[in-house]
């Protein structure tokens, strides 16, 4: 793949394995900041109220790599790790795993739990819509109103699209740029001298 290229999750359907009584559902969605891992699992737990536990697990491989898995109260290492151990071995990543378990009244014991969230997590991920995902560098620019012409034409020049641009007291617009197309900021800033830069860092 090429550099800052990544898999991840495009769209996921619920996956649902039973045991026992025991009904498990796996869920996944794509995340890119733990803001969205914290909204998610909120979102999961209104959508099911009653449910026994939510265990899940999460990966993100850019721009830094980072992993967390829980439990939610089951033994330890019976639920978060497989779930974690499934998003592994699809080798995607900025991805969330839970799965939702309704107790059936009959325990199943470590070596059941973890087959059965293990299997959970597998069903989802394996029916999942893979994509390919970019990170650009993302770069907030504002101008005053004389030089916005000029920054466009120059931007429309060199083939470069401006993009969320919003007029209010000056012109601000975000620039998303591949690695090999990275602008001189220096000699940008030269050419015209009242605009503003903000590196807003790698963004898939």
């Amino acid at each position: 793949m090429l550099k800052y290229e990544f898999r991840t999750i495009k769209e996921a359907t619920p996956f649902e394995w039973r045991d026992r009584g025991s009904k498990f559902i796996g869920l996944a969605e794509q995340v890119n900041s733990e803001e969205e891992v914290k909204e998610m699992l909120s979102s999961w737990h209104s959508d099911h109220p009653n449910a026994t536990h939510i265990c899940y697990a999460y990966h993100f491989g850019y721009p830094e790599s980072f992993t967390r898995a829980n439990d939610d109260g089951e033994p330890s290492n019976s639920a978060g790790a497989p779930i974690l151990g499934q998003i592994h071995s699809s080798e995607i990543v900025n991805v969330l795993v839970g799965v939702v378990r309704y107790y059936g009244g009959t325990k199943l014991g470590v070596g059941g739990l973890i087959t059965a969230y293990k299997s959970a997590a597998h069903g989802v991920l394996d029916g999942a819509v893979i994509e390919n995902r970019i990170l650009k560098h993302e770069f907030k620019l504002s101008c005053n109103y004389e030089d916005m012409p000029h920054v466009f034409a120059f931007l429309k020049r060199e083939r470069y699209t401006a993009e969320d641009i919003q007029m209010e007291l000056d012109c601000q617009f975000m620039l998303r740029l591949d690695e090999n197309e990275l602008l001189d900021w220096e000699e940008v800033k030269r050419l015209f001298p009242s605009i503003e830069i903000e590196n807003k860092g790698l963004k898939g």
